[in-house]
């Protein structure tokens, strides 16, 4: 608690010293400091209980029926949240050059760490070095299959479970020839971590000791862009097993998944168009639906061999106006099942749901500094049965649905 003042003093302190109500202070020799962010406010009603975290402001998907005793839907119950938790404090540092490259550093944190608390929490945090066509990026920033393409929403799980919402801890390398972009990632989790046996760690990855792999390549022109990213991650789930009379065994066993996604942009002064696809094995840990089950199990040692969950996402945004915007999101997700039959214990998120879709208008009304505007989200969701014989895929079909009224309030500074 006492950092957090200290925080607010130095804020105070170098927003003081800054005239004119300007954002960036000159540190002279070449250097300069930027304090933004802003203050937001946002009020949210659901129409039905939602798979969701901070207090309800993010939210995945509405909730499967839940029967009590006399046949009435538990999860049928409407509720409403508010709060300012996605209040944000943005700092960053230009500095001086790094031989012929300029340097900059960036921290970005707001109070969304915990459900039901208002606990500051780090979000990004990075040092970059920029020559006339390469970057390089150092620390923790979104993950790359959720940097180059992000949907137009208010809420903010960001399109999440279609889109990838997760950061990482990274080091990337970005070439950029005249219109093309290509790059380079290896990562690890932090924030966002894989489902496993003992629950969601990061401790899966680093025990597999390679790193999340990822390759980007994208053309742009100013008005239009198009790109793709590729994936692959490896996890070990379990450094041991116990076999059926209490022995205890050492395993190596470790999974590899595959994901890759194509985006495209067309935008001018008064409309913005976006549409992404993609195909991913085991993403939960990026807020998708998905994970992992236990494909094998030796008899003798209780060793264990993992099938990783498939899924195809789509989703498309757009935005029109100026000062007075206005558009929709569209998404939508399909379970494939896994690559091999289930034998034992399934780690992830959504593995009872067989597809699940998204329409989500809004409208926003945009002053200098400030702007209000509200989006209504409709998510239906396919709920069924696992088959265990048949790659995990979804059978008997039961349909949820979900409408979320979002009502936002935000002040730039």
């Amino acid at each position: 608690m006492k950092k957090f003042h200290l925080f607010l003093v130095l804020l105070f302190f170098v927003t003081y010293g800054i005239k004119a109500q300007k954002s960036v202070l000159d540190l002279g020799s070449g250097r300069s400091l930027e304090i933004g962010g802003w203050v937001s406010t946002q009020f949210i009603l659901d129409s039905r209980a939602t798979e969701d975290a901070v207090d309800g402001l993010f939210s995945l998907y509405p909730k499967n029926v839940l029967y009590d005793s006399f046949g009435n839907d538990i999860n049928a119950s409407p509720s409403i949240a508010m709060s300012s938790a996605t209040t944000r404090f943005t700092t960053t540092f230009n500095g001086p050059n790094v031989g012929n490259a300029t340097s900059q550093a960036y921290v970005e944190m707001d109070f969304t760490a915990k459900s039901n608390t208002n606990s500051f929490m780090f979000r990004q945090g990075w040092i970059k070095l920029k020559w006339p066509k390469a970057e390089l990026l150092i620390g923790r920033a979104w993950a790359p299959m959720a940097t180059y393409s992000m949907p137009h929403v208010m809420n903010i799980s960001f399109g999440a479970p279609f889109f990838t919402f997760n950061r990482s801890e990274q080091l990337r390398y970005t070439y950029t020839p005249e219109n093309l972009l290509f790059s380079i990632t290896a990562s690890y989790q932090g924030q966002y971590a894989s489902f496993g046996p003992n629950g969601r760690s990061i401790e899966y990855m680093r025990h597999a000791v390679v790193p999340e792999l990822s390759l980007a390549a994208q053309w742009s022109d100013g008005h239009s862009k198009i790109g793709v990213v590729g994936n692959m991650k490896t996890i070990k789930p379990r450094e041991t097993v116990t076999d059926a009379v209490g022995s205890v065994w050492t395993t190596s066993e470790t999974l590899t998944t595959f994901s890759g996604q194509l985006f495209a942009e067309f935008k001018t002064d008064y409309m913005s168009f976006r549409l992404n696809g993609s195909y991913t094995q085991n993403l939960a840990e990026a807020s998708m639906l998905g994970g992992y089950a236990v494909s094998y199990i030796d008899p003798l040692s209780g060793k264990e061999k993992y099938t990783p969950s498939q899924h195809l996402n789509g989703w498309m945004s757009v935005e029109f106006g100026d000062n007075l915007k206005y558009g929709f999101f569209a998404g939508y997700s399909k379970n494939l099942g896994t690559k091999e039959n289930v034998v034992g214990d399934f780690y992830g998120r959504g593995s009872n749901i067989a597809s699940m879709y998204r329409i989500a208008p809004k409208i926003l009304y945009k002053f200098a500094k400030f702007d209000v505007g509200s989006e209504l989200e409709i998510t239906k969701v396919w709920y069924g049965i696992p088959d265990n014989d048949n790659n995990f895929k979804v059978h008997d079909l039961n349909d949820v649905t979900n409408v979320r009224l979002l009502i936002s309030a935000t002040y730039y500074f």
